[in-house]
Parts: structure tokens; C-alpha cells; sequence
């Protein structure tokens, strides 16, 4: 049981490893070849090998002492697997970097530079509203360019997830997802109770700080583009310049927090 953790541990880090690759340069073909690689040649084999491993564990009949949740989790798990399921489980990942490319290719001009849609977010926090607007304008024109391919994704995300549901005998992929999740404890009623809370409670308080936000900013309604300003227009922070700084600062935060978690990012 112990080499068994330790390996799931590898396989775990390296399939992080190779997927944060991906996103890295989202345009690195070789990344993404590795990354496809591991999914095909170890993912889907290693996920077999787990079920192997489990039920040897539950037909033994051994109880370890204080082992009655993973115990619980290994069964359902048990349950859930199918074979047939684990070409389909790589393919849900490989359309996550799909995502990803399609996203990392987003690039707008913007006063006389190609930048990233997430470096236009930061002049969503300029005190200027014409500007602000104006951004948020070409980001939307930017986002709307990819709905077309973004759509068709979405198409191959669902038809992949319902034929998982089917093939472990799930009336839809939301129980099939509830069950892969482990969640015990609550039921999908309980977040619609959670749900209608929020919409009860929570709404009507958010409702009252847009307005406190509309007021001090002295406009007739709040836009997207006035979420991200500061309500009384002062200038926005920037707490670091460079990817060093940040590193730095992170580094000294860290380490005053507490000296080891400082010795653990360093």
C-alpha cells in the first residue's frame, strides 16, 4: 500500500507537470505532444492498474484501523470505473488544453501593442471610464472572434461526459461527476437549497453595494467595465513590476509568515 501511494504520487506530480507545460506556451507543440503521450501511454494504464489495486484491497477484507473513508471512497471508485471509460477520461483532458490553446491565442492591439487579454484586464482598473469601457469593449470582440470553435468544443466536452454517464450506468454526468467527486456529505438538493439561499440572502446585498459603488462613482448605472475600478478613482495598485519582484516579494511574505513555508517556496 505504501508503493502504491508513493507511485500514485508520481504519476500525479507528473501528469501536473506536464499539463502546466501545456499552459506555459499554450502554442508549444511539443509540450503538447508530451503531454498526449503520457495521457495515452501511462494516464489511461495507470487508471486500470488503480482499479486492479482496489478491488484486490476491498476483496481482502482488510479493515485498517482509522481506514474507514478512503475505504468508502475505493468502493465507489470501484463502482464508478469502467474500461470503456478511460479513452473517453484522456479525451476530456485533451479538450481542456484545447481550451487552453484557444484561449492562449487571444491577443487584441491596444494603444499601439499586441497584449493578452489578461493584460487588458489591467486597464479595467484605469480611472478613466471611457478607457475602461473601451477595453472591455475589444475584449468582448476578441472573446465573441472564438465562439464559433469555442461552441464546438463545448459540443465534444458534452457528448464526451454524457457517453462516461451512460457507460457507468448514470441517469446524466452530474451524477456520474458526483460520484467520481467523492461527495458524501451533501446531495445536488442541498446546493439548490444553497442556491435559493444565495438568491434570497445574497442578492440583495450585492444588489446594495452596486449601488453604494454607483453612487460613489457618480454614474446613472454600473457597467462591466466599473467593476474592477476603485469606486473613489484612485489610481490602481501595482505591487510589482517584474516576475523577479514578484518572486522576491512572495518569497518575503512566505517567510514571515512562517520561516518553513518561506523554505518551501524558495
Amino acid at each position: 500500500m505504501q508503493d502504491w501511494s508513493d507511485l500514485s504520487r508520481l504519476l500525479y506530480e507528473s501528469e501536473q507537470r506536464l499539463m502546466v507545460a501545456t499552459t506555459v506556451d499554450t502554442s508549444d507543440s511539443q509540450a503538447e505532444a508530451n503531454y498526449h503521450a503520457f495521457l495515452d501511454q501511462i494516464y489511461s494504464p495507470s487508471q486500470a492498474a488503480e482499479q486492479r489495486l482496489r478491488n484486490k484491497l476491498i476483496d481482502s477484507g482488510l479493515e485498517p484501523k482509522n481506514f474507514s473513508v478512503p475505504l468508502r471512497n475505493m468502493r465507489a471508485e470501484v463502482e464508478l470505473f469502467r474500461s470503456e471509460n478511460l479513452h473517453l477520461l484522456s479525451q476530456q483532458l485533451k479538450l481542456a488544453t484545447d481550451y487552453d490553446k484557444i484561449l492562449g491565442a487571444q491577443s487584441v492591439k491596444w494603444e499601439g501593442h499586441e497584449v493578452t487579454l489578461l493584460q487588458l484586464d489591467q486597464v479595467l482598473e484605469d480611472p478613466e471610464r471611457a478607457k475602461r469601457e473601451r477595453a472591455w469593449r475589444l475584449k468582448m470582440e476578441r472573446w465573441l472572434a472564438d465562439r464559433e470553435a469555442i461552441n464546438e468544443l463545448w459540443i465534444r466536452f458534452l457528448e464526451g461526459r454524457r457517453q462516461l454517464a451512460a457507460n457507468a450506468g448514470c441517469p446524466d454526468f452530474r451524477t456520474y461527476r458526483w460520484k467520481q467527486m467523492l461527495r458524501f456529505d451533501y446531495s445536488p438538493a442541498d446546493c439548490e437549497t444553497f442556491h435559493q439561499a444565495i438568491e434570497t440572502e445574497v442578492l440583495p446585498a450585492a444588489e446594495r453595494l452596486m449601488e453604494q459603488r454607483r453612487i460613489r462613482m457618480g454614474i446613472t448605472s454600473v457597467r462591466p467595465w466599473d467593476l474592477l475600478a476603485d469606486a473613489k478613482a484612485r489610481p490602481p495598485l501595482r505591487p510589482f513590476q517584474t516576475v523577479s519582484e514578484l518572486d522576491e516579494k512572495t518569497a518575503s511574505i512566505f517567510a514571515q509568515v512562517d520561516p518553513q513555508l518561506g523554505e518551501y517556496y524558495d
